[in-house]
């Protein structure tokens, strides 16, 4: 009931949402996690940056600071969060980044110090609704889309499906081999639920060769040890066995803070450790050998390319 009167009150304009001159995408989702929120930033700002000045902001989920934080080279995940900072740390050198848990007051102040930006993300904002985005692109795994998902704590969405009707363009994430059966299939799916969307796109997640921070490969013949704090750490896990013989997995929740007695309450003293991205920042400081730890970088791909990039700019120009 809550939920459903808080958007009740914004879609009657009894709280209103703030606009910005600036065009703001915002990447959200109505699960709790796991849509991969982050590589599409990621992806937004790789395709972005050398065309417009671009500012990110972020609630900065798990930081242990308060209120507006500009980013700088001083900044670390205790300061911004986990996956802010592995944003920020890969395009420090191309974009602004700052994180408010009040996403109003965080646009407001970019603006005022850095009048001169052309675009705006908004990461995890589908849910703060005191902002009035331009665009909205809502994501949700393919393997369990958003409509065949309950409210939590029946199941881990934080808003109802019919709630997509906010979103411009609706990307299915973590797609094997898309294809335009797949999207479809998707469109077929929405249809019968009598689901009101934007424009339906896929997305695969594209895994490179793990690396530490020297940019090195593990050799051929180790024997990692596997450790994850994603929302889902299975498919880590199944990717990591299925290129090395892995000693064995330890598993953290999602935005796990990891302590400085990690490695050795772990036994990892000596042990070559494969962890993701989001985690590699946050373990490699606490190494005492940071060579032997390394991650795998990720990247998401949006099918149909071409029509994806074509449909977005149109709409951050109209």
């Amino acid at each position: 009931m809550v939920v459903f009167l808080r958007n009740l009150l914004f879609d009657k304009q009894w709280l209103s949402s703030r606009s910005f001159p600036v065009p703001v995408i915002c990447v959200g989702n109505l699960e709790m996690g796991g849509s991969g929120k982050t590589p599409m930033i990621d992806l937004l700002i790789e395709y972005f940056h050398k065309k417009k000045k671009i500012a990110c902001i972020s609630r900065g989920y798990g930081r242990k600071s308060t209120g507006f934080v500009l980013a700088d080279g001083q900044s670390q995940p205790d300061d911004l969060g986990d996956e802010p900072f592995q944003i920020f740390s890969k395009w420090q050198d191309y974009i602004v980044f700052a994180v408010d848990e009040d996403r109003v007051r965080g646009i407001e102040n970019l603006l005022r110090l850095h009048p001169d930006l052309d675009l705006i993300l908004m990461d995890d904002g589908m849910q703060h609704r005191w902002v009035n985005p331009r665009i909205t692109l809502q994501l949700s795994p393919f393997r369990k889309p958003f409509f065949n998902n309950f409210l939590f704590p029946a199941g881990t969405l934080r808003e109802f499906p019919s709630e997509c009707k906010r979103a411009q363009f609706l990307i299915f994430t973590k797609t094997q081999s898309p294809s335009e059966e797949k999207r479809e299939s998707m469109q077929r799916e929405l249809s019968a639920r009598h689901l009101s969307a934007g424009k339906v796109f896929l997305s695969e997640v594209i895994s490179e060769p793990a690396r530490n921070r020297e940019g090195e490969l593990p050799p051929r013949d180790c024997r990692p040890v596997a450790v994850a704090g994603l929302a889902s750490n299975l498919d880590f896990f199944e990717k990591v066995k299925s290129e090395y013989l892995v000693e064995r997995c330890i598993s953290k929740p999602d935005h796990y803070r990891y302590l400085p007695d990690f490695f050795e309450k772990e036994g990892l003293k000596g042990k070559t450790v494969i962890c993701p991205e989001k985690d590699f920042h946050k373990i490699v400081c606490l190494a005492p050998q940071p060579e032997l730890v390394y991650y795998i970088p990720i990247r998401t791909r949006i099918f149909p390319e071409d029509e994806f990039w074509a449909a977005l700019e149109k709409s951050i120009e109209a």
